[in-house]
């Protein structure tokens, strides 16, 4: 697994605890329901300041919302981060 599939993984695990819509968390981000639908399914990487901003929406710690990058493929079998999104 991707860091980028890891924390959408959480990310999409904590907004529907939530029950909040992209929607509105595309609002409270201030980006496009497309570009939240890219990062909520790995396809774009988060920008550091967004998962520090949509922690503090969900009330959870950041650490959560970064739980289980330390086990992504690309940290753990030499693999540049920046290429994640390749295809």
């Amino acid at each position: 697994m991707k860091y980028s599939e890891a924390i959408a993984a959480n990310v999409r695990a904590e907004v529907g605890r939530k029950n909040l819509s992209n929607l509105e968390v595309a609002s409270c981000l201030g980006v496009s329901r497309g570009a939240l639908s890219k990062r909520m399914t790995g396809m774009t990487d988060w920008k550091t300041g967004e998962l520090v901003l949509l922690a503090s929406i969900l009330g959870v710690k950041f650490s959560q919302i970064t739980e289980g990058i330390d086990d992504a493929d690309e940290l753990n079998h030499g693999g540049n981060p920046s290429d994640a999104g390749a295809a």
